[in-house]
């Protein structure tokens, strides 16, 4: 019995030989010129092969990316109108709130203001006890009257002890009322013109805030002086910074009991 194969078959044999062999020579030439050999090339394929298989979790969206309701809200619509109105109003109030006061500048004292704290406060001349001194247009002050009362120490800081009691009276005959709100007065006593010590009670009264046309107003001001200093003693009338300041001089009565 004839064992060899027919010609067909050992033609087709030939083809898939040939064949393979191109293909392997086709798979050699694109692996060399991606620089891959065909060792690594195997190599790489097996792993891939053999590698457990990777579980990966979906991407949880961020809150930044998930569109907020009023972001997906119609801007057309008069609600979303009305409230995008209110929310830019609100905006531009804080914006102001914020900036007030920013920039402003102080506005600047006064040069006269500047100049009356460089330049001392002048005094009129002196004058008796009973004459009246025009310290302002249609304003007069006078000293009323002295006496002599113990002073006592009401307030912190105040010393008790002999005490001289001056009253002053202001008058005002212009047209228009007059502000006396800072009027001030002060004592000297003794060749030396040393400060009486103010107290604040002891029969001591203030003037009224102001004056009005035609009328006149009197206070009464204690000051703590030594008996051996009242054989000359200056009041101090100071009606404003603006205005010299009204000076009388004279003598005090002595303390009681004491010459």
């Amino acid at each position: 019995m004839n064992t060899e194969p027919s010609k067909p078959s050992t033609r087709r044999t030939r083809v898939v030989a040939l064949g393979a062999i191109a293909a392997g020579v086709a798979l050699t030439g694109s692996l060399a010129l991606t620089g891959v050999t065909p060792s690594s090339a195997y190599e790489a394929v097996f792993a891939a092969q053999n590698q457990p298989a990777k579980v990966v979790a979906a991407e949880t969206p961020s809150p930044a990316r998930t569109p907020s309701p009023a972001a997906s809200r119609n801007p057309d619509s008069p609600a979303d109108a009305g409230a995008g109105s209110a929310s830019s109003d609100a905006a531009k109030k804080k914006a102001s709130a914020m900036n007030e006061g920013v920039g402003v500048v102080p506005p600047k004292p006064k040069a006269d203001d500047a100049e009356l704290g460089r330049t001392p406060q002048k005094k009129n001349k002196p004058v008796k006890m009973t004459d009246k001194v025009q310290v302002l247009d249609g304003l007069t002050v006078s000293v009323a009257g002295l006496a002599a009362v113990q002073g006592v120490a009401d307030e912190p800081g105040e010393v008790a002890g002999d005490a001289v009691k001056v009253s002053v009276t202001l008058s005002n005959t212009s047209a228009e009322a007059v502000d006396t709100s800072g009027v001030l007065v002060d004592m000297e006593a003794g060749p030396d013109a040393v400060p009486g010590l103010a107290l604040r009670g002891s029969g001591a009264t203030t003037l009224p805030a102001s004056i009005e046309p035609g009328a006149s107003a009197t206070a009464d001001y204690v000051f703590v002086v030594e008996s051996n200093k009242r054989a000359r003693v200056s009041v101090l009338v100071n009606y404003s910074v603006s205005a010299p300041v009204a000076v009388f001089e004279g003598t005090a009565p002595p303390a009681k009991g004491k010459k």
